[in-house]
């Protein structure tokens, strides 16, 4: 919804349908099946906060099995899974029509020798993206997809009892990217100096392959690529009372979306940021826990020395949490987000500017308790304060609302 958000009503409705079933043949074999059907209905606004013509239609399918076989110290897990995605989406200016598939296999290998770990995993991934427009302006067809074939290694080892070392090594194949071997090595130890005290690093590279509503969202003649990230951290921590954490990460071919055409590319320039994390954990009483995180960027920007937009340089999460003996839980928590850079496209002239988003802090209640034997009652209020707020330039965040949930198991 467009800001002022009361311009008229932007409603939401879903309905959601769970199954699931297991069966334990023995104690070393087990199966899993699930299902899951959403179906959902969205307003939303286009060009005008008093759009009352734009809506998305919604339905999404899911059903996965699972086997796992477990003897001694090794385990084996077995994964299937089907889905599919249909989405309509009506607008003054048009309409788009799409719809995704995606078949994911997998077996994951477990083995644990001494106090160690080795995982051998492979994988199978088959992604179908197709959207078709149309509108009296213009009209255009997408159908792009791609077959992921994957194997992959990893291996946590102890060297004597203070320090574990990582090792994880992926190769991944594609019938229409490129190819590419991915890897992460840690390092963590436990310092006999000080009880508690523990330093880490960790080296990785990653290759992530475009969604299905991104491969059904470019132009006939685009075909997109994988985004690839190499980055390190290192970090510093003292039990739970403080934790500090440095980062750095650069992007290759980072997958955006672009005003222009309404479609997905991969960006011309390579991305770059980095920054420190900071977190800590007090025990102020028995049952009274107070935690706060803050993250600051210190660079956010592309080859092209721009900064990137709707980064925050400054996030800060704050909760204070009570526990009583008698499963009673209260809770309050706050969160900053500083002042964003975004940029705004202009319906009209096709112009883009440079916007701020502005800063804004967020306070939201939580409690729960066993209000009788295996039945739970969950009760969460959200901006609690009704701050006007936005994550995009323009559009209004959710208000002040509350949530109510009452679970029973057996």
């Amino acid at each position: 919804a467009l800001i002022p958000n009361d311009s008229e009503s932007d409603g939401y409705e879903n309905k959601n349908i769970n199954l699931k079933v297991g069966y334990d043949f023995d104690s070393n074999n087990k199966i899993k099946l699930s299902y899951n059907q959403l179906q959902s209905n969205i307003d939303y606004d286009t060009t005008l906060p008093t759009d009352t013509l734009s809506n998305i239609d919604n339905k999404q399918t899911n059903i996965a099995l699972n086997y796992i076989f477990s003897i001694d110290n090794y385990s084996a897990v077995l994964n299937a899974s089907s889905g599919e995605y249909i989405r309509k989406a009506s607008t003054p200016f048009g309409i788009s029509d799409f719809n995704s598939k995606i078949q994911e296999y997998s077996l994951i290998n477990s083995l644990i020798y001494d106090t160690n770990r080795v995982i051998l995993g492979l994988e199978y991934k088959e992604i179908d993206g197709d959207n078709k427009y149309t509108s009296p302006f213009f009209n255009s067809q997408a159908d792009n997809g791609y077959i992921n074939k994957a194997i992959f290694v990893s291996n946590l080892y102890h060297i004597k009892n203070s320090t574990l070392l990582e090792t994880n090594l992926r190769y991944d194949s594609f019938d229409n990217f490129e190819d590419k071997t991915t890897y992460k090595i840690g390092l963590k130890h436990n310092h006999s100096f000080l009880d508690g005290f523990v330093t880490s690093a960790n080296y990785y590279t990653s290759y992530d392959a475009p969604s299905t509503f991104q491969v059904g969202n470019t132009l006939p003649t685009t075909t997109l690529i994988p985004a690839y990230t190499k980055g390190f951290d290192i970090s510093v921590a003292y039990k739970k009372l403080l934790s500090i954490s440095y980062f750095d990460n650069a992007v290759e071919d980072a997958i955006i979306f672009d005003n222009s055409t309404f479609t997905y590319i991969n960006a011309s320039s390579d991305e770059h940021y980095s920054g420190i994390e900071l977190s800590s954990q007090i025990s102020i009483t028995d049952g009274l826990l107070l935690s706060a995180n803050y993250t600051r960027l210190i660079d956010y920007k592309d080859d092209t020395d721009t900064d990137l937009v709707r980064r925050t340089k400054d996030t800060l999460n704050a909760s204070l949490e009570y526990y009583t003996e008698s499963n009673l839980h209260f809770g309050i928590d706050a969160q900053y987000i500083g002042d964003r850079a975004d940029s705004f496209f202009d319906p009209v002239t096709f112009a883009t500017s440079a916007v701020s988003i502005g800063n804004y802090t967020l306070w939201n209640l939580n409690f729960d308790m066993e209000i009788y034997k295996d039945t739970k009652l969950t009760i969460n209020a959200k901006n609690i304060f009704d701050k006007d707020y936005a994550s995009v330039y323009g559009y209004a965040q959710e208000g002040r609302s509350v949530y109510a949930h009452i679970k029973y198991s057996f």
